[in-house]
Order: C-alpha cells, then sequence, then structure tokens
C-alpha cells in the first residue's frame, strides 16, 4: 500500500518495461475484451448516427429505444454482427498509435527531455491520425455490418469486404479517412493532453493503489472529453462509410 510499518512512505514500483511485441499483445487482449463488452452499445450508436431525420419514420432516436428496437430486429446475439472487424484491428491499430505516440513525443520533448502538456497533445493528434490509416478498413466493414439497411444483405464481414471491393475498388475500403483522421485526432488530442495536464501538475502518487486509480480516473476524463469533442465527425464518417457500404447494393 506504499507504506512502512513505521509509517514511512515507499516510491510505488515502476511496472516493468514492455517489448513492442508484448505491449502488443496486452494491448490487443485489452482492446478485445472492451470490443467485446461495448460493441452493443457501439451497433445502437451506429444505428443513431444513420438516421437521417423526419425521413426515417421507423427509426428510434434515443438510445434505449434503438437497442430495444435492434435486438427486436435481429436478436440479442445480433447484436455482435459484424464485431470480426474491430477485433483484428485491435492489435494492430494499437501497436501503431502507441508506437507512434511514443516516436513523436520523443521527436517533440524539449532540450531537457521534458514534454508540455501541449506538446503532449501534439504528439496525441498525429498518433491518432496515424491509427486512421490503418483502421479505416476495418471501420468501414464494421459499419456495413451495423447499418440497419444492410440487414440480410451481407452474410459476414468478408461478404460486406468483397461487396464494397466490387462495387468501388479497393480504395471504396478507405471511404470516410479525412472525417475518420479528425475524429481519431481530436479524440487522442484530448486523451493525451489530459494525461500529460495530469502527469505535469499532480504530486506522484503515494502508492502503487493511487497510482492506479489516478490512471483509471485520468484516462476516464480523458475518454470522456475526447468523446464529446470528435462525435460530430464520427457522425459524418458513419455515414460517409454507411454510403460506401450500400452502394451498389441492389445488385448484390
Amino acid at each position: 500500500d506504499g507504506a512502512r510499518s513505521d509509517g514511512a512512505l515507499v516510491a510505488p514500483r515502476t511496472p516493468p518495461k514492455l517489448s513492442l511485441f508484448e505491449y502488443t499483445i496486452a494491448g490487443g487482449v485489452a482492446g478485445t475484451v472492451e470490443v467485446v463488452s461495448t460493441y452493443p452499445l457501439d451497433v445502437a450508436k451506429t444505428r443513431m448516427q444513420l438516421v437521417r431525420g423526419a425521413g426515417d419514420a421507423t427509426a428510434r432516436t434515443s438510445l434505449v429505444g434503438t437497442f430495444r428496437q435492434a435486438v427486436a430486429e435481429q436478436g440479442f446475439l445480433g447484436m455482435y454482427r459484424g464485431i470480426g472487424a474491430p477485433i483484428a484491428a485491435e492489435a494492430p491499430k494499437r501497436a501503431l498509435k502507441f508506437g507512434s505516440n511514443e516516436q513523436y513525443k520523443a521527436l517533440l520533448r524539449g532540450a531537457d527531455g521534458a514534454l508540455s502538456t501541449q506538446r503532449a497533445a501534439l504528439a496525441g493528434a498525429a498518433a491518432g491520425v496515424t491509427e486512421a490509416l490503418i483502421n479505416v478498413p476495418f471501420e468501414v466493414a464494421k459499419i456495413a455490418m451495423q447499418s440497419r439497411e444492410n440487414l440480410g444483405k451481407f452474410g459476414s464481414t468478408l461478404d460486406a469486404v468483397r461487396h464494397i471491393v466490387r462495387t468501388g475498388g479497393v480504395g471504396a475500403l478507405w471511404s470516410g479517412i479525412e472525417a475518420q483522421a479528425w475524429r481519431n485526432g481530436i479524440w487522442n488530442t484530448a486523451y493525451f493532453c489530459t494525461i500529460g495536464y495530469a502527469n505535469n501538475t499532480l504530486s506522484p502518487p503515494e502508492s502503487e493503489r493511487d497510482a492506479l486509480l489516478r490512471k483509471f480516473t485520468v484516462g476516464s476524463v480523458g475518454s470522456a472529453l475526447g468523446t464529446c469533442f470528435n462525435t460530430p465527425f464520427d457522425v459524418v464518417k458513419s455515414r460517409l462509410q454507411a454510403a460506401t457500404a450500400a452502394a451498389g447494393s441492389g445488385g448484390a
């Protein structure tokens, strides 16, 4: 707990330094657990983002209403339709995002090795844009499978990918890349800026428990801020990518 029996504080242990391979595996496993846990909510989010005003009279516009409608139409297990795409993306995208973030931070550190909050935010933004380069095709496939309009059209994620490539070419897998780059960049800016601010202003944690609690709190705040600011770009991304999947679907 960070204290000896005589009451003196003991610095928390420094976590072991992981290799890029170990970090990729650990991040991929953690990311997969996250995807499986939150995917039904992600399906509901995508459906809400694709509602186009009053013209879509059958769609629901609340989270609870959308979730209920989705379960009624495709069953609870159907809420995991298309989950293979984000799971497949987890390890490579996390390795690229966090690996590139470390490289950008190294480039932006001052002569004394310090990294200001502003430069931490800039490194995060650059890492988010870099991540988008590899993650866009997985997002395009995921949106194709999540879209309500595509229920019954694609038997699998691979089927959706084949349709997109057949009707739009390989380049169609990168549709919406600009919106996704903005979405990722903004989220990562808020996330890594929050972490950088905490590292630069808060006193060191007094125990391993305090360190873990701080990481959880700071990460939660950074994630929430990132989502608040990047959602408009996420809506645009979802609509552009859904339109790509819908192209030529009448003949699919």
